[in-house]
């Protein structure tokens, strides 16, 4: 039975522009970053296609290759949004990273609609595998 992302693949076709390789030491930094281990099936997914746009409508996120931790903590800020929730947590019934539990955006539409992970898996509490 194929997995997940070679499903994936029969769907999509090859990407126009093929990344190819894993990029563990971009993912091992964004995760040390957000104290957070990313979904493997993401990671694996974004090694193969990358960032960029599917069918002209969904935006996929993730950094490009090495940051500084200034440029990690922008990419990943979701500051807007935390500071948007206060007083709100009805209308925002998660919080946003870095509160604990928070999401983590991974991607967007062409309607403003945005994607998050639900960050449960921290690094620190489990211990790294």
């Amino acid at each position: 039975m194929p997995s997940p992302l070679e499903r994936l693949q029969a769907l999509l076709g090859e990407p126009e522009e093929a990344w190819g390789w894993p990029r563990r030491e971009v993912w091992e930094a964004s995760e040390r970053h957000l104290d957070v281990t990313l979904p493997a099936d993401y990671k694996a997914f974004m090694d193969v296609y990358g960032p960029g746009t599917l069918d002209g409508y969904l935006h996929l996120d993730r950094p490009t290759g090495l940051m500084t931790p200034a440029e990690l903590g922008e990419y990943w800020s979701l500051d807007g949004w935390r500071e948007a929730r206060r007083g709100w947590e009805d209308l925002y019934p998660f919080p946003f990273h870095p509160d604990p539990g928070g999401l983590i955006r991974w991607g967007r539409d062409e309607h403003s609609s945005e994607y998050y992970f639900l960050a449960s898996h921290r690094i620190r509490a489990t211990g790294r595998s």
